[in-house]
């Protein structure tokens, strides 16, 4: 059985991308292993390091309900 490449080696990813999964396996445990509020944390502190130019795009607001699918 052929094991996964890491993110680093997966040729399927983009070097951004790569760049982006080194930020944030960083830390001392990888991202996938922390408990859900400081995974969430994690990408807040990333996210919130970025600046977005939103120039030219209308915010809307949407309201998703769940459905029921059986």
């Amino acid at each position: 059985m052929n094991k996964a490449p890491t993110y680093l080696d997966d040729p399927h990813l983009g070097q951004q991308t790569k760049e982006y999964l080194k930020v944030l396996n960083a830390g001392n445990q990888p991202v996938e292993s922390l408990p859900i509020i400081e995974a969430r944390k994690v990408l807040e502190n990333i996210q919130s390091s970025v600046e977005v130019n939103l120039s030219g795009i209308e915010e809307v607001e949407k309201k998703i309900t769940k459905m029921d699918i059986r």
